[in-house]
C-alpha cells in the first residue's frame, strides 16, 4: 500500500484559539516576563499596551504592532533558548477562562481522529500558520506528531562561533513560501480581532 498521510491545522483544529491564539499569547506573556530588562517598553508601543493590558489599543495598532511584538519575543536568541521558553511556558501557563494548561485544552476526537489514523497507515502532519518552532516544541508529546511532521512558518536562523562554540541564532525575519503569505496576513487580523473581541466581552461583564 502507498504511503498515505493526513495533514491537520492546529489553532482551531488540534485544540482551541479564543480568545486569541495560543501562541499571540506566549508573546504577550514573554513580553510581561522580561519587562524588567527593557523598562523603555513602559512608554513604548505596542509593549505598553501589553504590559497594560489595553487589548483595545493594541487591536488599535494592527498587524505592524503584533509582528514587532513577534519578533522581539521569538528572536535574538539561540534556537535553544527558545525551545525553552516554550517549553517552560507551555508546561504552566494557563488560560485565563477555563484555569488549565493550554495542552489540556484540546480536542479529545481529534486525538481519538489522529490514533486511529495512525493505527490505519497514516502518516499525520501538521500544517499550520504558526511557527514550527513554537509548535515543534510539545506536539510530539500532545499529539503524537515528531517535530519533523510539523510545517508552519519560521523566523530565519544564522549560524554562529561564540568562543568555539556552534550556535544557531534566531532572525528577526519571516521565511515561508510566497503562497503562505496571505495566510498569515489573514491569522494576524484574526489574531488582532480577538484580542478586541475579547476586550468587549469584558467591557460587557463589566471587568
Amino acid at each position: 500500500m502507498p504511503e498515505r498521510i493526513a495533514t491537520f491545522d492546529n489553532d482551531g483544529t488540534l485544540w482551541a484559539e479564543q480568545p486569541i491564539y495560543f501562541q499571540v499569547q506566549f508573546a504577550f506573556d514573554r513580553v510581561k516576563a522580561t519587562a524588567a530588562q527593557h523598562p523603555e517598553w513602559k512608554t513604548k508601543a505596542p509593549f505598553k499596551f501589553v504590559l497594560a493590558g489595553d487589548v483595545k489599543a493594541l487591536a488599535a495598532a494592527g498587524e505592524k504592532a503584533l509582528f514587532e511584538i513577534l519578533r522581539v519575543t521569538h528572536t535574538g536568541m539561540t534556537t535553544e533558548a527558545f525551545v525553552k521558553d516554550v517549553t517552560d511556558w507551555i508546561t504552566t501557563a494557563r488560560h485565563p477562562r477555563f484555569d488549565r494548561l493550554y495542552t489540556d485544552l484540546v480536542y479529545q476526537p481529534m486525538l481519538e481522529l489522529l490514533a486511529h489514523l495512525r493505527a490505519n497507515g497514516f502518516k499525520t502532519f501538521i500544517v499550520s500558520g504558526g511557527t514550527i518552532e513554537f509548535m515543534r516544541a510539545w506536539t510530539d508529546r500532545v499529539y503524537g506528531i515528531p517535530p519533523e511532521q510539523v510545517v508552519g512558518s519560521s523566523f530565519v536562523t544564522q549560524f554562529q562561533l561564540r568562543d568555539g562554540k556552534p550556535l544557531l541564532m534566531r532572525q528577526g525575519k519571516i521565511r515561508r513560501r510566497p503562497a503562505d503569505a496571505g495566510m498569515d496576513r489573514r491569522r494576524q487580523r484574526r489574531a488582532l480581532h480577538g484580542a478586541g473581541a475579547s476586550h468587549r466581552r469584558r467591557a460587557r461583564m463589566g471587568l
